[in-house]
């Protein structure tokens, strides 16, 4: 059942109409999961007597919304004693909002149908007969705040608001455990990766670094608990539905003070029927995975998901090595990739519990993950690894104000713990040898409030957090290395206001973020006096002004206006992985960006989820961080000045024939360092190609699936000074899929189809041609593919 997003739901008050939220979410705070599920389920309104039934009685209907005339999936009817309190019949109706319900004859009954995001609705009908069938219910939205939209399919429209977003939604079949590539095939994203599959990679927006992007798993932000720029590699596509994508504006409930953006994963949510589903992978280099889900509900009000996930890798791709010698090709030769392998084990649960108009949920991951660390072709590390766990919980309640007639809150709290070991002994992959454990943990909460205040919705917003890092020098376990440590409390608010007799929409929003940090430096020796490195406290700001303007026939223009803080994180100033130093000294970077476009949806039935999109985006920077690879190989982040990006972006979704979809889109950018450093002014920022573009056309003639996707990057470079430069690369793939019987789906994907040898982040080569085929079997009642 879909989700309504955040931004949505807000104009949906505003308006008077609401999507009902399905997706449940899970803690291992086990204390709330017990009083959750024990929880009796909420009474409806006030009952509505009806007389005597007949010795058998039966009532059909259809729930509708009273606005859209839209059926209302997932409500649930229900028959009530009147004397006992106690349903004697209830269901839940299906998609096209019908129910049917018989119960035994009883002295006086009530007929009570409720749904997520609307009023509670009850009836009468006379005594001596059934009521017409089938009744005609219509339930009035209620206004409440609600989750994030979750749409099957791969893509969704342009959403109202100035913000530019594009919602990347993957079905269970698709084949593959590449997150990075899907993100990759998003209009001005660019993913960057250290080789293979679970290797590092990062992503960037519109030119920006990896750490100047938001990335939140279930609400939970990941770069707050990890400190720098959220590996991909760590994050399989299996059990994830929805991933949207904000290029310039930020809103709110994310913080609002993000320079290149915000992507927010989503996993998939709890359904009401009981459904199970079990998959197999396998391709090249000795690449498996199994998984296995069950999701269903009980009582109306309770719905739970459980999955678990095991995945490996010998992901040793030949690729050509040049043997550190870029200017002479007669001693390159085709090597094999050796150190990098992979094993990775996840298991994710969530709960959802209806409590009236409000909703309670909790959701918990646990993972764990082993690989190992190859260092670049030429000098190949044998025996680096490095071992990760992660566990996140949270907790939200959200839903209607009562003592409001149109307003809402959210309430959410969470908590993160990662933990890295860090093992070169020969020291092949950084300076020296090392051998560390690294700990990040991070707790907070946040708080929303939202409400139309003379026709305008106002959301105000307040947050708090702590994160923790301690490392540990297993090598010299006689040295000490003190945590270092980050409190900070954000307030912000935002408005929306639609100009009367007008097209216009306005928008508005700002935020205060007051930082504490405590940060000390390398290992001090027993019994010496610790030296404080950095120890400080800051507010920094932001805000952001936007409008759109509705033209007619589903075109729409819109665009923005932001300015940004950034101040650096433990991943910036400690480094990581070995091959990345930190800098202690780095200053905070400040950010301004502006965008504007137009933006069409197809309006008629017929031709819904087509679009067009054409932007144009400018963002500078003051105070850049970036990481800058040095002569030994090694990383290391610098304040390198100021930089601007600014550019072009067109994305398009067609179906030109019957069954038939295209997405494709294309960026085009010029990111300028405009450092004052002579060798460097003018020069092209690192890892930012100009050109980019991707395409991917599916052909769906049930029950067969094929598609095929092209991705195209221009030349780019790894260093400031633009000497040492990444060719430019086009790759190919295609997919095909059957399903039969609705319940057991075969797939089979080629990635790289003309095996082009490439290198990517910090010089790191890519795979070549790969294969990979899929089996899933689906079990439960009216299981289908993709469902």
């Amino acid at each position: 059942m879909a989700e309504q997003s955040l931004t949505e739901a807000k104009q949906s008050i505003w308006a008077g109409r609401h999507e009902r939220a399905a997706a449940g979410l899970v803690s291992r705070v086990w204390p709330v999961l017990v009083l959750a599920l024990l929880a009796p389920p909420r009474p409806g309104a006030a009952q509505q007597a009806v007389g005597a039934a007949a010795a058998g009685r039966r009532v059909t209907g259809v729930v509708l919304d009273s606005i859209s005339a839209e059926p209302v999936a997932g409500a649930t009817a229900r028959i009530i004693d009147a004397r006992s309190g106690r349903p004697v019949a209830g269901q839940l109706t299906d998609s096209d909002g019908s129910f049917v319900l018989d119960w035994r004859a009883a002295m006086a009954c009530s007929l009570h149908v409720e749904a997520f995001g609307y009023q509670p609705w009850s009836a009468t009908f006379p005594v001596a007969s059934d009521p017409p069938a089938p009744l005609r219910i219509r339930l009035v939205p209620a206004p409440l705040t609600m989750d994030e939209v979750l749409v099957r399919g791969r893509s969704a429209g342009a959403p109202s608001g100035p913000s530019f977003v594009e919602t990347l939604a993957l079905d269970e079949s698709r084949v593959g455990l590449d997150l990075g590539a899907v993100l990759d095939h998003a209009v001005g994203v660019h993913t960057k990766s250290s080789g293979g599959l679970g290797s590092f990679s990062t992503v960037s927006v519109r030119g920006s670094t990896a750490e100047q992007v938001q990335i939140y798993l279930d609400g939970v932000p990941l770069n707050q608990a990890i400190g720098g720029g959220v590996d991909l590699g760590e994050l399989p596509v299996t059990g994830i539905e929805s991933v949207e994508v904000y290029r310039g504006a930020v809103p709110g409930r994310f913080g609002g003070n993000s320079i290149g953006g915000v992507i927010h994963i989503r996993t998939r949510g709890p359904e009401a029927r009981q459904r199970a589903r079990v998959q197999a992978l396998g391709g090249t280099w000795g690449t498996r995975a199994a998984s296995a889900s069950a999701t269903g509900g009980w009582g109306g009000t309770r719905r739970y998901l459980a999955l678990v996930e095991l995945a490996q890798s010998r992901n040793d791709f030949r690729f050509r090595d040049d043997n550190g010698t870029e200017y002479n090709p007669d001693d390159d030769e085709t090597a094999r990739r050796r150190n990098n392998d992979f094993r990775n084990a996840r298991l994710l649960a969530k709960l959802d519990q209806r409590l009236g108009q409000t909703r309670l949920q909790v959701r918990s991951t646990a993972e764990i993950r082993q690989q190992g660390i190859p260092s670049v072709s030429n000098n190949q590390s044998l025996h680096a690894r490095l071992d990760k766990w992660r566990t996140s919980n949270e907790l939200e309640l959200f839903g209607a104000m009562p003592a409001w007639n149109a307003g809402g809150f959210r309430l959410n709290a969470y908590h993160l713990v990662q933990e890295y070991e860090y093992r070169d002994l020969e020291g092949t992959v950084g300076v020296g040898y090392q051998h560390e454990r690294n700990r990040t943990s991070g707790a907070g909460g946040r708080a929303e409030l939202d409400w139309v205040v003379g026709g305008a919705l106002v959301t105000l917003f307040a947050s708090g957090g702590s994160e923790r890092f301690e490392p540990h020098d297993l090598l010299r376990p006689q040295s000490v290395l003190l945590p270092s440590r980050r409190r900070s409390v954000t307030g912000g608010w935002e408005g929306e206001l639609e100009m009367r007799g007008s097209r216009l929409r306005l928008s508005a929003g700002s935020q205060w973020q007051l930082l504490d940090d405590r940060f000390y430096g390398n290992a001090l020796a027993v019994g010496q006096p610790t030296t404080l490195v950095r120890r400080r406290t800051e507010t920094v700001a932001g805000g952001r002004v936007g409008a759109q303007a509705d033209l007619g026939h589903g075109l729409q223009l819109k665009g923005h206006r932001g300015w940004h803080c950034r101040p650096p994180n433990f991943y910036e100033l400690f480094g990581d992985r070995g091959a990345v130093k930190g800098n202690p000294a780095l200053h905070n970077e400040s950010g301004r960006n502006w965008d504007a476009g137009l933006a069409w949806t197809a309006p008629r039935r017929d031709l819904r989820g087509r679009l067009l999109e054409l932007v144009y985006f400018d963002n500078t920077a003051a105070d850049l961080i970036r990481f800058v690879q040095n002569a030994q190989r090694v990383s290391i982040a610098y304040n390198i000045g100021d930089s601007r990006v600014r550019g072009l972006e067109c994305r398009a979704r067609l179906a030109p024939w019957r069954g038939v979809q295209i997405d494709g889109n294309y960026t085009y950018q010029v990111p300028e360092n405009l450092t004052e450093a002579a060798y460097e002014h003018g020069n092209d920022l690192p890892n930012a190609p100009r050109h980019a573009a991707n395409a991917r056309i599916a052909w769906g003639p049930d029950p067969w699936r094929c598609a095929y996707e092209f991705s195209h990057e221009s030349r780019h470079f790894l260093d400031r000074a633009n000497l040492r430069s990444v060719p430019a690369r086009s790759i190919h793939g295609i997919e095909v899929q059957y399903c039969w019987r609705r319940r057991v789906e075969i797939g089979a994907q080629i990635r790289n189809l003309t095996d082009n040898q490439v290198a990517d982040l910090w010089g790191y080569p890519l795979p070549g041609r790969s294969a990979f085929v899929s089996l899933a079997w689906n079990l439960g009642p009216g299981t289908a593919p993709g469902s």
